[in-house]
């Protein structure tokens, strides 16, 4: 949970819930609690934007690696194998911007794995640190927004504006038409 955007939110919820009266322990399982359906429910909305959005337009692989995605980037807890679960459906599509992203948040997630850095300290330690309380978290929320926003458009592309109902002009007759025999 240290390199997810809610690490700090669900520091302020059990915050928020000790000043009632908790012990710290109720606190942070209480926040965790939270934390799980409200990650959850962002985890839903983002990814059912990306399948909308993407579901006409892309193979099936393409679409279950792309469904992925938001779990990866949103999830509480993220280890550094889990973007391996989409690598190879967007293998096919590694030129894609969501499938660097995902092999840039795998690399991250590897620089701050905490069972092969447990202990480093000095200025690599500082560099792995704030990797993960910052660089990653900040990533991930910037990376689920550009999801949000981008699947919007593609769906507001994807239906046109209604356009006007065109009104005929009125067609003036032609003096040399109109104009009687004789």
């Amino acid at each position: 949970m240290g390199h997810s955007f809610w690490f700090y939110p669900r520091r302020w919820i059990a915050a928020a819930l000790q000043a009632t009266g908790l012990t710290r322990v109720r606190a942070l399982d209480g926040a965790g609690h939270q934390i799980a359906f409200m990650g959850t429910g962002v985890v839903l909305f983002v990814t059912l934007i990306v399948i909308l959005a993407r579901v006409r337009k892309q193979r099936a692989e393409r679409l279950a690696g792309a469904s992925l995605a938001p779990y990866v980037f949103g999830a509480q807890y993220t280890l550094p194998w889990y973007p391996a679960w989409l690598l190879p459906s967007l293998a096919t599509s590694r030129k894609t911007l969501l499938a660097r992203l995902v092999a840039v948040q795998s690399v991250l997630l590897l620089v701050v794995d905490p069972d092969r850095y447990a202990h480093i300290h000095g200025l690599a330690g500082n560099v792995v640190h704030g990797l993960k309380r910052f660089g990653i978290p900040v990533f991930g929320l910037i990376v689920m927004i550009g999801l949000v926003i981008g699947g919007i458009i593609q769906l507001v592309r994807r239906h046109p504006k209604p356009e006007r109902a065109h009104i005929p002009e009125p067609v003036l007759e032609d003096k040399a038409t109109s104009a009687a025999p004789g």
